[in-house]
């Protein structure tokens, strides 16, 4: 009997939603799916009234896969995003040195000095031939003038803008890009340091407003998602 005038793709959309095990296992990419297509032709052929090709079976599960497993990807980022906090400093500065014994000594000790309490903030980013460092502008303004031979570049009047994630953020692919995006549609050029479980954007002063206000509404729109689906 014909339950209606299906397509091979529907029909098949129509049996996987009606098996959510199946579809759960095809959205964490779990399912071969040629096993999965042969396991569903006789009920497809009763569905459709005819017989079908596999292989077309085959490429209307692998779209409805594919559809699956971007929301599903799309779900989990809003998750973790959902789960974020964001704050923001002023008064901050960032400079590229040279590294060598000189500056890796000079940096540490001014480093050093960092008034947690205040609520400072210090990065130190080191690399193989260069050290990245983040501070409050009077104490990295007296670093650049104690290091000024090994002095890259300095700069000034920026604003820290940290959004603190879950462990799990760090390693799932796309967190970051949602937030850069978030970012670039805005036109803010940044630099970002990551220091798990933050993630730190540099912007000019001139821009902090506008880049905190499209981080917080984008985790403001994954909290929202979020909700909804629970």
């Amino acid at each position: 009997m014909v339950e209606g005038k299906l397509s091979v793709s529907e029909a098949v959309r129509v049996l996987i939603d009606s098996h959510p095990h199946i579809r759960h296992s095809i959205s964490e990419g779990l399912v071969n799916y040629s096993a999965l297509s042969r396991k569903f032709s006789p009920e497809l052929e009763k569905k459709l009234g005819k017989k079908v090709n596999e292989e077309s079976t085959i490429v209307a599960i692998k779209r409805y896969a594919e559809e699956l497993q971007k929301k599903e990807f799309s779900d989990k980022i809003s998750e973790l995003l959902s789960q974020s906090t964001i704050t923001l400093q002023d008064e901050v500065s960032h400079a590229l040195f040279n590294k060598n014994s000189r500056s890796s000594e000079v940096v540490d000790s001014m480093a050093s000095k960092t008034e947690w309490g205040l609520g400072e903030i210090r990065i130190v980013v080191t690399g193989a031939n260069r050290i990245f460092v983040v501070l409050k502008s009077n104490r990295l303004s007296e670093l650049a003038g104690q290091l000024e031979s090994d002095l890259i570049h300095l700069r000034e009047h920026q604003t820290l803008i940290s959004v603190s994630e879950p462990d799990e953020a760090n390693m799932t692919y796309g967190v970051l890009n949602e937030l850069t995006s978030a970012l670039a549609k805005k036109g803010i050029s940044i630099e970002v340091v990551s220091v798990p479980p933050d993630l730190h954007f540099l912007v000019d002063d001139e821009d902090s407003e506008r880049a905190y206000r499209a981080l917080k509404e984008l985790i403001k729109q994954s909290k929202e998602v979020n909700n909804k689906k629970n």
